[in-house]
């Protein structure tokens, strides 16, 4: 009922009303809302048997007056009623609409208080955190969640309550909503998950390729109306703070990743020559240009007594990270080869490669090109192994630069493969330029390939300087060809002459 307390306002003017009709030689007046007695006068007249009764359809109000009965007097009791009908029915208003306007500055003066606390945090959780804390005080539930997909990763699931419930269980309500998501409100007998009476939800607006949910549950009776608005108006300002704080932990976590392959490339680039040996008879220059921070390219150099001038290169299948890691364990253990085991020719480091790093390879999918090669200075032989490395360019004063094609297959791919090694007779001036293939696979900005026949030109226009010229025109070469295409691929280099 509407009126079943008249305030004290009322309550004076109903008694001015009464005292009016005693005046007029009624014994008593009692006011009635749908039967029940709201107001009486004098104060607990319980007389039953009214001598005139008017109703007021509008309000519901009865006025009964005893011992005065006149139909003359029924239009004016009439209108008395319908007037004090709708100043109780406008008193009522006002104080809904007050009551109203005090509960929308409450929730406006906690949405700005949330504004106001999420401007401090950056953290993503940290943010869902204060959300769920909020959204489930401010519509007076038992607990709030989050629910949030990234691409590639597991979803996020965040709660604030005294008794937390399965992530299992919120996620299976987040699939409610994804699958219905023009609905926001949801009762334990539609299905939701146990432990969850009432849930309303509403979409946190982030980014295209992310979900992401606002969901508070357990209210005592239902969620209204004004409680999915009030939740929506919280997600609606929540959204772009979420998509700062996923900016911000990309960034963080870019600038961690941009730390750590800096690293990485730090120490690839210390496993790499630092300085290169002089070798009387021969030039020797060597240089390694990855296409991204790090690579899956390497060489090597060494001036080795009784063995003469040993040198490798090698491109290990790919580029990137998992390139690079093979790459270091591949030249960590050539290296070692070259330097410390016995052997009769460039195959047996090779072989060793092969059986030390067969199952590493196996294990992902890889494998690695390799050359091996050792100049005897004297008899001015080279004794060389070619694991499928390609190209490798071979130049005298005489005679036009030629490609050395690969005996053998590239280390990774077969158990126990027995390598070969081939000899070469140098004289003064020859030239032995071993690459990887970033060089001749190199791309003009056309698409078209720099290819071996432009190679050959290149290291015949150049033969006659020094080897640490020849790598120069090579990389200068290639990158007049290539302008402003980006370097597709790890380029190494490692230049050999007689001299």
């Amino acid at each position: 009922m509407i009126f079943a307390d008249l305030l004290p306002l009322h309550r004076q003017e109903f008694e001015a009303l009464a005292t009016a009709w005693l005046r007029s030689g009624a014994v008593g007046v009692r006011l009635l809302e749908k039967g029940q007695v709201i107001g009486a006068y004098p104060d607990g007249y319980m007389a039953v048997s009214p001598a005139l009764v008017v109703s007021d359809p509008d309000s519901g109000l009865e006025l009964h007056l005893h011992g005065l009965n006149s139909a003359a007097l029924h239009p004016g009791a009439d209108l008395q009623l319908r007037l004090f009908g709708r100043m109780l029915r406008a008193e009522h208003e006002m104080e809904t609409i007050t009551a109203s306007l005090v509960e929308t500055q409450d929730r406006l003066v906690a949405l700005y208080d949330l504004a106001r606390a999420t401007r401090r945090i950056f953290e993503f959780n940290d943010l869902l955190d204060l959300l769920t804390a909020e959204s489930s005080r401010l519509l007076e539930a038992n607990g709030a969640f989050a629910v949030v997909y990234l691409p590639g990763q597991a979803p996020i699931v965040r709660q604030h309550t005294q008794n937390p419930l399965p992530e299992s269980h919120l996620l299976a309500a987040a699939t409610l909503y994804r699958q219905d998501p023009g609905r926001h409100t949801f009762k334990d007998s539609e299905t939701l998950p146990a432990g969850l009476r009432n849930v309303v939800m509403s979409l946190l607006p982030v980014r295209d390729q992310v979900f992401a949910c606002l969901g508070v549950f357990n209210k005592a009776g239902q969620f209204s109306a004004p409680d999915s608005k009030l939740l929506k108006a919280i997600t609606d300002q929540a959204g772009a703070k979420l998509d700062n704080a996923l900016l911000y932990q990309e960034v963080i976590l870019r600038a961690r990743l941009d730390a750590e392959m800096n690293l990485a490339r730090q120490v690839q680039t210390a496993l790499l020559p630092q300085s290169l040996p002089t070798f009387e008879g021969a030039d020797v220059h060597g240089v390694s240009i990855p296409a991204l921070q790090v690579g899956g390219d390497f060489f090597d150099v060494a001036a080795m007594p009784g063995r003469g001038l040993l040198f490798l290169v090698g491109d290990v299948t790919g580029k990137g990270l998992p390139a690079a890691m093979l790459m270091s364990m591949t030249h960590t253990v050539a290296r070692s080869a070259v330097r410390y085991m016995p052997f009769d020719g460039p195959h047996q480091v090779l072989e060793r490669l092969n059986k030390d790093l067969l199952d590493d390879y196996s294990a992902v999918g890889m494998f690695t090109t390799a050359f091996v090669g050792m100049l005897d200075p004297t008899a001015r032989k080279l004794s060389f192994a070619n694991a499928g490395q390609s190209p490798v360019l071979y130049a005298s004063p005489a005679h036009e630069p030629i490609l050395l094609e690969a005996q053998d297959i590239p280390v990774g791919i077969f158990d126990q493969y027995a390598y070969s090694s081939q000899t070469l007779a140098m004289a003064p001036g020859d030239v032995l330029v071993v690459m990887t293939d970033g060089f001749n696979e190199a791309r003009a900005e056309n698409e078209d390939m720099f290819g071996i026949e432009r190679l050959k030109k290149t290291l015949k226009d150049h033969m006659h300087l020094s080897a640490q010229e020849i790598t120069a025109g090579f990389f200068k070469a290639i990158s007049d060809f290539s302008g402003n295409h980006p370097q597709d691929d790890d380029r190494t280099l490692v230049v050999l002459k007689i001299t």
